[in-house]
């Protein structure tokens, strides 16, 4: 209640706006729904998710996406296939549920060197099934503390996959 009249105040100040939202996860939160759906009545909504949640709420709890300034925009999908308890049907089922029901949505699959090698299959995945892939270089620190930095072999590899846009 007090996310959503915080943001109504801000809505009645401005005419037009656009709200990303990234995490952690931020379908964690029971807030998130219900602060989503106000936000995509007034202004133009876009969201990154690893889709480790339930995602029915933002097909069946929003607005249906339509053209114009305002509404559920794009979800960017976080691909993490090594992280702990990832199961790749539920999160492909996912991302095609939301394609399915007129969401656009796009797979991010994060480069960390323990999973880099994997980034041909999924590509490919999201060419058959017509949803946008980009592989993103890892940056920071894994849990573990080991630096972003690439071998040869994984460099070559990242050169090979990446767009022309993420290889510098």
């Amino acid at each position: 209640e007090e996310w959503i009249s915080v943001w109504k105040e801000i809505l009645d100040r401005y005419e037009f706006g656009v709200v990303s939202i990234t995490g952690g996860e931020p379908l964690l939160s029971r807030a998130t729904l219900p602060v989503l759906k106000l936000l995509s009545e007034h202004v133009r909504v876009s969201m990154t998710t690893n889709l480790s949640t339930n995602v029915f709420g933002l097909v069946r709890d929003l607005p249906e996406p339509r053209g114009g300034r305002t509404g559920l925009k794009s979800i960017t999908a976080s691909l993490h296939p090594t992280a702990k308890a990832f199961d790749r049907d539920a999160f492909l089922g996912k991302v095609l549920y939301l394609k399915h029901n007129g969401i656009p949505i796009s797979i991010n699959f994060v480069g960390h060197p323990l999973q880099l090698f994997l980034a041909d299959d999924y590509k490919k995945w999201c060419q058959d099934h017509d949803v946008p892939f980009v592989l993103s270089p890892w940056y920071g620190r894994d849990n573990d503390g080991y630096e972003a930095v690439y071998t040869e072999a994984e460099r070559s590899y990242l050169d090979r996959v990446a767009p022309a846009h993420r290889k510098s």
